[in-house]
């Protein structure tokens, strides 16, 4: 197989390059070994780290993973590269992927825990934390992670001494350091949690976790300008990372210096015209500051330079829907679907007009048009989703559950398959999978509020308000202002008799205008 690809890519090549090609398969004898050479190039690269190693890096991981499929160390490479970018989803996904393929793999087991850890999931941190330990007792990682959940449940001074028995071991530890100055500055030892900090960085400049406790740190001691500059190396050191370009408009944002974060997002779209994410960047902050209609004036400028940018015009239409102007994102989209043909954008603009037809109860034209789709692509989610609605619809349970952990194989961030999922467990009458389903659908998409809100919805179905209650006063406190999810804390204040606290829901409510 490996000497027909040669030759076949070869062609005419001189008859050295021939050779060097069959002495380098004959130094291969089988294809694992093939796959470990990719994984070990995409991890020289990865070292070396920079945008475009890191790009090269993730080739690499997936040429060896063409070639064995079930090369655990090749996947925990796409959780790295995943984590360099700032993708923690995917970064999740494929840690899990790589706990699937061998559930020894101690540094996705502490990744994981880590992941976990910062989602306040700490009993399953805990698990993770546990078989870190049982597998490698003395690792100074698997032992930070055990004092990082140490200190996230209170044992401070246990977490302490762990972390000092490490740094006895290995001084130069820099998740040690990070969790010392991560103490100092949750006990308001702020000075003290930047010394630390700094210390590390010495260490390992690039630190990222380190690197936002300084500029915690320079915020809350009121050093601005020096918070503001760290973000910027942050940004140079990591630009693989758009995160960091994020946490930069929020800082300014923050400090009331709006017009500064809106030229930041500009510079950074006028960089490259053909960046749309960049440009859909704008729009989102646009949105926030003037409200919908600003947005939309945004969105149809840049549609009148680039008229021919399918994703402006479905971000475009995807306003219109929430400004409840259906008819004119229905027009936008369809005009999509009759240019695209069956392109990529043409069958998501038919996906779309089929859900259209949904709503509208023409299950039959819906039907019609999901078919069209899954004819020209059968593994497309939106048309398997809008299929497995209508068998949910018709409540054939087992089979909407059977196609959707089918459509979770292929598409394992769905999170409106999750969320179905979770539906069809819950009509099931198995409420314990519906909620792993809901939870799961919630962390994967970052707690938006939708996901959040749909999880509190069957916390009340299921007669647990003091649950929904905590989850929604989390969520309001992350995103103050959050209409929907006030009125369902006002419900699940109702729920328990609290009336002080739903009238406290209910006045919140009124101020906002809902």
């Amino acid at each position: 197989m490996y000497t027909a690809k040669i030759f076949s890519r070869a062609g005419r090549a001189p008859a050295a390059l021939l050779l060097a090609a069959l002495m380098a398969l004959a130094a291969c004898s089988s294809p694992t070994e093939v796959a470990q050479q990719h994984y070990e190039k995409g991890m020289a690269l990865f070292k070396q780290g920079g945008k475009e190693n890191i790009a090269l890096a993730d080739t690499e991981f997936r040429n060896a993973l063409e070639i064995k499929k079930t090369l655990a160390h090749a996947i925990y490479g796409l959780a790295l590269v995943a984590e360099q970018q700032g993708k923690m989803p995917e970064m999740f996904s494929y840690l899990n992927q790589t706990l699937g393929q061998d559930p020894n793999h101690v540094e996705a087991q502490i990744k994981i825990g880590k992941l976990l850890l910062s989602a306040g999931q700490i009993d399953r941190a805990a698990e993770a934390s546990e078989k870190a330990l049982r597998l490698k007792p003395d690792d100074p990682a698997a032992q930070m992670l055990h004092a990082a959940l140490l200190l996230k449940r209170g044992d401070s001074a246990g977490a302490i001494a762990l972390t000092n028995k490490v740094l006895a071991k290995t001084p130069n530890d820099t998740d040690a350091i990070e969790l010392l100055a991560n103490e100092r500055l949750m006990a308001g030892d702020t000075e003290a949690a930047l010394r630390q900090a700094d210390s590390g960085l010495k260490i390992q400049a690039n630190s990222i976790p380190l690197l936002a406790i300084r500029i915690q740190a320079l915020e809350k001691l009121g050093r601005f300008d020096h918070a503001e500059l760290a973000i910027r190396e942050l940004i140079a050191k990591h630009p693989e990372n758009p995160q960091f370009q994020g946490a930069l408009i929020r800082f300014l944002v923050s400090h009331d210096r709006k017009d500064a974060a809106e030229a930041e997002l500009r510079a950074v779209a006028a960089k490259d015209p053909s960046n749309t994410k960049a440009k859909l960047e704008i729009v989102r902050f646009v949105n926030a500051l003037k409200g919908p209609a600003g947005a939309r004036q945004e969105l149809e400028s840049m549609l009148a330079k680039q008229p021919d940018n399918n994703e402006l015009k479905f971000a475009l239409a995807g306003l219109l829907q929430a400004m409840n102007d259906r008819p004119a994102a229905e027009t936008l989209i369809r005009s999509i679907m009759a240019k695209a043909g069956d392109s990529a954008d043409g069958l998501k603009a038919k996906a779309q007009v089929a859900t259209y037809l949904l709503e509208d109860g023409n299950k039959a034209a819906a039907t019609k048009l999901a078919d069209e789709i899954l004819a020209k692509d059968n593994r497309n989610e939106q048309a398997l989703l809008i299929k497995v609605s209508m068998v949910l619809d018709e409540h054939r349970v087992d089979q909407a559950i059977t196609d959707l952990r089918a459509l979770l194989r292929d598409n394992p961030d769905s999170l409106r398959a999750m969320l179905l999922l979770g539906k069809a467990h819950e009509m099931q009458g198995t409420p314990s999978l519906a909620e792993d389903q809901l939870v799961h659908a919630y962390q994967a998409s970052k707690m938006e509020p939708a996901y959040g809100i749909a999880f509190a919805e069957f916390l009340l179905r299921q007669n647990q308000p003091a649950r929904a209650e905590k989850l929604l006063a989390e969520m309001i406190a992350a995103k103050p202002g959050l209409v929907p999810a006030l009125k369902l804390l006002a419900k699940a204040r109702s729920d328990q008799g609290n009336w002080d606290g739903v009238q406290q829901a209910n006045s919140e409510i009124r101020r906002l205008g809902g």
